[in-house]
């Protein structure tokens, strides 16, 4: 019978549940703003169980009782406007019926959506204060491309090889633009949060995963402009080497798994003794004042992204056709060569031809490698540049000293 059946009796409690929790936060928020709102506990507790009895018996009669409760919502904030102006109380009173009605045959699905829009509510204070006084404007709009790039072009694209050669996964290339802005914003997330309390060493190691060269150079400039941050801004010089190193075992960890295996262990003795180096001069430069955030560092740039993609696919296309015509061989002086610029977009194509056997991981590996020493090259350019000797010879004796130990890691490791 169906008074007996104890799936029944549970989804009756999981409803019942989803309606007190939510009128329960309805209720504080409403004591605690001191506004007079529609709902409280026992009104969001019967929307609930109205959802789930009317969707016991039939799909249109909880149709009906939704239209019913939007209606009832409707008369009574027209009756409290102009003095009520939000309606998010309202929202949520027609989300408890449909909460309600799901718990019919997916109780499971409403509790977890009904928890996830509780802590929503909840969240009121916090994501005012943050919207309002904490994102920028130009931070809005980073965040609004990101999820556009994310949410409706991602989808759009083909995930085939297409192009010259059969060279270039549109989908896959721009899920690594999404990778790049997504590493940019949570950077400048983070610089926004603890850099002025960290300092240099926080900001060079987050700025790293932007652009380790342009990272290099402003730390140069800082280190100019304010000698008594010597050892921060070498600190946050440094870091940003380890940076690159992380993001690409990220890439690559996304693009081909193969080629990350093959080269952890120049990647792993490379991280640590930059790590190390990094270290000593963050100690350096402890007890000296926090200095304010670098100005160039932005949100997720998508000029950016959009530049590294065209840089990629250039990459790809062009180590196709060496590949074709000139062999292994000038898959690596053209991805050494890429590599001054950035060592990421060689990377992505060297693993994405693994991936369609059209590469051995030692060849990529190699290849890669160069590019990395070629990328450091740059650095030691624009460290040599500032003419400091004080800044630029420790920042080179560091890089030279992580590429040297990545080689002898390769050389060394079957």
């Amino acid at each position: 019978m169906i008074g007996t059946d104890p799936a029944l009796w549970m989804n009756v409690a999981v409803a019942l549940g989803i309606g007190l929790l939510m009128g329960a936060e309805r209720e504080r928020d409403q004591q605690a703003s001191g506004a007079s709102h529609m709902g409280g506990i026992r009104t969001f507790a019967l929307a609930c169980m109205l959802g789930l009895v009317t969707a016991f018996f039939h799909f249109w009669l909880w149709i009906l009782a939704i239209v019913a409760v939007l209606v009832l919502t409707t008369v009574s904030y027209q009756k409290q406007a102009p003095q009520h102006l939000g309606i998010t109380t309202e929202i949520a009173l027609i989300f408890a019926v449909i909460l309600g009605g799901m718990c019919v045959n997916a109780p499971e699905f409403a509790a977890m959506i009904a928890i996830v829009l509780v802590c929503l509510l909840a969240s009121k204070a916090s994501l005012h204060q943050f919207v309002l006084n904490t994102m920028t404007r130009m931070e809005l709009n980073h965040l609004l491309l990101l999820a556009a790039a994310s949410l409706i072009v991602y989808p759009l694209l083909p995930d085939r090889m297409l192009g010259p050669y059969d060279a270039i996964n549109p989908s896959a290339l721009w899920g690594i633009v999404i990778i790049v802005m997504a590493v940019s914003a949570f950077s400048h997330v983070l610089m926004r949060v603890f850099g002025s309390r960290l300092g240099l060493p926080m900001t060079g190691l987050l700025s790293g995963f932007i652009s380790s060269i342009a990272t290099v150079a402003s730390m140069a400039s800082r280190a100019q402009a304010t000698p008594t941050f010597i050892h921060g801004a070498i600190a946050g010089a440094t870091w940003s080497s380890l940076a690159t190193v992380l993001e690409l075992a990220l890439v690559l960890s996304i693009v081909n798994t193969e080629t990350l295996w093959a080269i952890r262990y120049p990647l792993l003795m490379a991280g640590l003794a930059i790590s190390l180096i990094s270290l000593y001069f963050s100690f350096q430069h402890v007890g000296g004042a926090d200095p304010p955030l670098i100005e160039q560092q932005t949100g997720a740039s998508f000029q950016a992204a959009l530049s590294l993609a065209g840089l990629i696919a250039l990459v790809l296309i062009s180590t196709a056709a060496l590949k074709a015509s000139l062999g292994i061989r000038g898959i690596y002086t053209l991805n050494a060569l890429a590599g001054l610029i950035d060592v990421h977009a060689p990377t992505i194509g060297l693993a994405s031809m693994v991936s369609h056997a059209q590469l051995q991981p030692a060849q990529a590996v190699f290849a890669i490698l160069l590019a990395f020493s070629m990328n450091a090259l740059s650095k030691l350019g624009v460290a040599y540049l500032s003419r400091q000797r004080a800044f630029y010879l420790p920042v080179t004796l560091a890089i030279l000293c992580q590429v040297s130990v990545m080689w002898i890691t390769w050389w060394v490791t079957p």
